[in-house]
């Protein structure tokens, strides 16, 4: 085994700057392919109960629009994930203000976010178990107006029980917000052949926030009992998908660790996806923009968006999220 690791010409070329593509595969034909700009996923090759492979995830026609990317495609979100009202924040009596993009909204770190960044390759290795990359980056000081000199990494593991971890790390020299999360649109259908409404969710989730006018949560917890938004078990997403789903979802505590915090399967293909986060909420976005709509579904692993979570000097910052992929007979 071996981790491939190649340059991306055309990336290269319209940035400027040298961009690679990465491979990782275990021993089970499953594959996961990344670009250090962004660290966008541009694929996730998994096979169906036939044992045809195709990716699960959605991806623009040609490898160029990921540049621009409006839709944060597949990419590493932050500083902040989700929306800060206004761009505003206070930090050990410090107001800072950031930049709005989205509305009244900064959305997923303004601008030019993490999903923009030219990650370096820290390290890789390969092993009879799993293949793994780490990528890094750093944020300056008031960069876009965000306190903290911050080092940041993502770690990326793919093993042979068919598991592809993301794991963010980070570390400041002063008190700075943090809230990383990856952007990545399913759909098991492989190749975004059908819309998602067929397909099934469970979540570990008796609550949810409910969203204003500006996409922002409220602050009261709404039941997810007898609601469109109930997957406590598991059912089909149609039911879902009038209202659109663009919501937090609290993240029961469990008594039994290997329960996964979501399921998402599609009964046609008999691909599934299990998900289990140290993070407290999962954004479930239903993809109701213009691009591919209802073509693919996000569970963004995070703290809850337009709260401030402090990172000090003193501290690490963890989040970790594991997806299991199998296939039902």
């Amino acid at each position: 085994m071996s981790v491939e690791i190649v340059k991306e010409e055309k990336l290269s070329e319209r940035l400027g700057k040298e961009i690679h593509r990465i491979k990782l595969k275990n021993q089970n034909n499953i594959s996961v392919e990344l670009l250090t700009y962004g660290g966008i996923l541009l694929s996730i090759m998994t096979p169906d109960r036939n044992g045809k492979r195709e990716n699960i995830l959605l991806a623009y026609d040609q490898i160029e629009d990921y540049i621009e990317n409006p839709y944060y495609l597949n990419a590493n979100i932050g500083l902040t994930a989700g929306r800060i009202r206004d761009g505003e924040f206070i930090i050990d009596d410090v107001a800072y203000k950031v930049p709005v993009n989205n509305d009244i909204n900064c959305l997923h770190g303004g601008p030019n976010g993490l999903h923009t960044k030219i990650w370096q390759i820290e390290s890789f290795q390969a092993t009879c178990e799993f293949e793994e990359i780490i990528l890094k980056t750093h944020h300056m000081h008031l960069e876009d107006g965000f306190p903290g000199n911050i080092d940041i990494k993502a770690i990326y593991r793919l093993n042979n029980e068919n598991t592809l971890e993301i794991i963010y790390r980070a570390e400041t020299d002063r008190s700075c917000t943090l809230n990383l999360t990856n952007h990545n649109y399913y759909n098991l259908s492989g190749a975004a052949l059908d819309e998602i409404g067929e397909q099934e969710l469970f979540v570990n989730a008796a609550y949810y926030k409910a969203i204003d006018a500006h996409s922002l949560p409220v602050e009261e917890l709404v039941s997810c009992r007898d609601s469109d938004f109930d997957f406590t078990k598991s059912s089909a997403l149609q039911k879902a998908l009038t209202k659109g789903l663009d919501h937090p979802f609290c993240i029961e505590h469990k008594v039994d660790e290997s329960m996964p915090d979501v399921v998402y399967k599609d009964p046609k293909s008999g691909r599934v996806m299990s998900i289990s986060t140290n993070q407290e909420a999962v954004v479930i976005y239903s993809n109701n923009g213009p691009f591919k709509t209802h073509r693919g579904i996000c569970f963004e692993t995070q703290g809850y968006p337009n709260q401030i979570y402090v990172l000090d000097a003193e501290d690490t910052y963890l989040s970790e999220t594991r997806i299991k992929f199998d296939v039902e007979a």
